[in-house]
């Protein structure tokens, strides 16, 4: 939607201008020399260079850090014994392919200004950043549901953030003692904020939610002993105008059946007369074979015997896309590109209906359409069984409209529409 575009471009903006005034201008970075390297999981990696970028790379989790069990620990390496104490990070670069960042993971790296995370990681564990007192710009991952206990307290130089959408919970202690925090963007996915996420957060004076004011009324905010004070008392700028951001009269109905049946994510629950593009579908996809099927993606990818191909396209990394490519629901445009901002068409959602049928286990085969103007048209094939299960009609006089763009209620309805035909 407009508003919620404008909405995240501001914030983009002042967090650019606000990081050029506090980052020192240096010279262009030459060549680096590793300096220092170990383990920080079963196959994950860890090296330092010396311009002092510490750089985490492999597959699968980081071990946690609390007990100071593993060869990785910001004492062991850095300490007073440390191996390669002069050489104390300034950035920290987590390549993709890592998915869980451990409890205590980088606490109490103290210089640290700079964090960039790949969308490869899908959880973070405890106090992740805690204490990192000078960490200024941060990159999350898109795809984490929380920020856990104690991930930013006490990173006291921090000032901004914007909160990953499929994120549902902060939860306590999560931005606790950030004296200088002044903005952050609040998905409409969050659900609850947790007791003293903005413990002593004093600056906090403009919090951006990317949803209507009806919404943020709904989530659940713990202010215990006065602990989200802060919070309560900053402007809040709302992303969505509710009054003008209902589904038309016609699609209602079924929009609201589709969200009652946990199809539609929250992301989709606004700007419903706009255009709707590839990447914002693809978790309703995947939320339409979870509840088709009864079992979560990753179970059912397994009964499959698939797996997400992480390098599958180098525009994006989301997980829901991977899964559904993985399944051979959807596809890419070429050249390994998926065009995840590119306007989903009629014929797309037609032909990623009628695959996730057949993925489901029903027969699509032997259906036909009437349609005039699909003649050589790659959806020809495709669109029997979606047009016979009254899931997607034509435009009238025989005609499909192939390429026409769809918009968020039309994609909701039709999916909502699959969903009940796929129950029969």
């Amino acid at each position: 939607m407009k508003t919620k575009m404008s909405l995240r471009k501001i914030m983009v903006f002042v967090v650019a201008i606000l990081m050029v005034m506090t980052l020192v201008p240096g010279e262009a970075r030459a060549s680096a020399e590793i300096v220092g390297s170990g383990q920080m999981g079963d196959n994950v990696y860890w090296t330092i260079d010396t311009d002092c970028v510490l750089t985490v790379s492999g597959t699968g989790p980081t071990w946690d850090c609390i007990y100071y069990t593993h060869e990785w620990d910001v004492a062991n390496v850095w300490g007073a014994d440390g191996r390669v104490k002069q050489y104390l990070p300034t950035s920290i670069v987590i390549e993709d392919g890592v998915t869980y960042l451990g409890d205590w993971l980088f606490s109490m790296l103290d210089r640290v200004t700079s964090v960039k995370m790949a969308d490869s990681v899908i959880k973070m564990g405890e106090s992740v950043f805690c204490d990192c007192e000078k960490l200024v710009d941060i990159k999350l991952s898109k795809n984490p549901t929380s920020i856990t206990y104690y991930d930013f307290k006490f990173c006291q130089e921090l000032f901004a953030i914007e909160i990953p959408d499929k994120v549902v919970s902060i939860e306590d202690g999560a931005f606790g003692y950030c004296e200088k925090l002044t903005n952050i963007v609040i998905p409409n996915s969050v659900k609850t904020i947790g007791v003293g996420v903005f413990r002593d957060c004093n600056n906090l004076s403009d919090v951006y939610y990317v949803g209507s004011e009806a919404q943020w009324k709904k989530v659940e905010i713990n202010n215990k002993s006065g602990a989200n004070t802060a919070l309560l008392n900053a402007t809040i700028h709302y992303g969505v105008d509710e009054q003008k951001d209902e589904p038309s009269a016609w699609a209602k109905a079924e929009v609201q059946s589709a969200v009652a049946a946990g199809l539609v994510p929250a992301s989709l629950q606004q700007n419903y007369t706009g255009p709707v593009s590839r990447g914002e579908v693809a978790q309703m996809f995947i939320n339409l074979i979870e509840k088709s099927s009864s079992k979560n993606i990753d179970a059912f990818m397994s009964e499959k015997g698939v797996n997400a191909n992480t390098g599958a396209f180098s525009d994006t990394s989301d997980r829901a896309v991977l899964a559904a490519n993985a399944l051979g629901i959807i596809n890419g445009v070429g050249s390994g590109k998926f065009d995840p901002n590119g306007t989903l068409t009629r014929a797309q959602i037609a032909a990623i209906i009628n695959r996730e049928a057949r993925t489901l286990g029903v027969s699509t085969d032997g259906y036909q359409h009437n349609f005039t103007d699909v003649s050589g048209h790659w959806v020809d094939t495709e669109l029997g069984w979606p047009v016979n299960a009254g899931v997607i009609n034509g435009v009238g006089n025989n005609k499909f409209d192939p390429d026409a763009k769809l918009t968020t209620e039309q994609a909701i309805v039709i999916t909502y529409r699959a969903f009940t035909a796929l129950k029969k």
